[in-house]
């Protein structure tokens, strides 16, 4: 997300992050009133303080913004935002593209917080993993056993309270240009898999 954002905006913990070659100009209201959202409705903007500035959009629950490489789509209900995306990437077909993210954020309180660590590191899936003082980043394979990538990073926020970053990502630069639209749309229609995988992984930490 970017940094320096008004206080107005609440950003949902759930995103859909496309690494590619997006035209921001492209995607304004009016648009996606044609081509994505089929209505006329209420937009809402925000400009992020950042150097070079990020322009935010919002309509109802889904906000979206381009930065540098990346559209990220951001919804309470992940599905909304996969829904966005999905109708956006077949209309812009000849966008160059190159890999997909699926992020979850969710707090939790730890039921023996002194043991969340190794509770992370000890997941069966777990492949490597690295831990700071507060804060741990852990790699595992999906439950699919795919070629999903899945990372999760675990930071103290006070303790028994943690938060938890979940990445399910598909690069799909192994594949001809004309078939990742395709393969990343298929990588993000799994986002209600991943959700469940994510909050699976959460409870089998938390319950230490």
């Amino acid at each position: 997300m970017p940094d320096s954002v008004s206080p107005e905006l609440q950003v949902p913990p759930s995103n859909v992050t496309i690494l590619g070659a997006f035209n921001a100009s492209i995607l304004r209201p009016e648009w996606l009133s044609r081509h994505v959202f089929g209505e006329i409705g209420e937009y809402q903007i925000f400009i992020t303080g950042t150097i070079p500035a990020v322009v935010i959009q919002r309509r109802a629950d889904v906000l979206w913004w381009v930065q540098q490489d990346r559209l990220v789509v951001a919804s309470d209900e992940i599905t909304r935002a996969t829904e966005f995306v999905t109708k956006l990437l077949r209309i812009l077909s000849h966008t160059p593209v190159l890999a997909a993210g699926v992020n979850f954020q969710q707090g939790a309180a730890l039921s023996h917080p002194g043991q969340w660590y190794s509770r992370l590191a000890d997941l069966k899936n777990a492949v490597g993993a690295l831990k700071s003082e507060s804060k741990a980043a852990i790699t595992l394979r999906s439950a699919r056993n795919d070629r999903t990538s899945l990372t999760c990073v675990v930071q103290e926020v006070e303790l028994p309270l943690v938060t938890f970053d979940f990445n399910f990502s598909l690069d799909a630069r192994a594949q001809q240009e004309g078939e990742r639209i395709e393969e990343l749309i298929s990588h993000i229609s799994r986002a209600a898999e991943f959700e469940g995988e994510a909050r699976a992984i959460i409870a089998e930490v938390v319950r230490g």
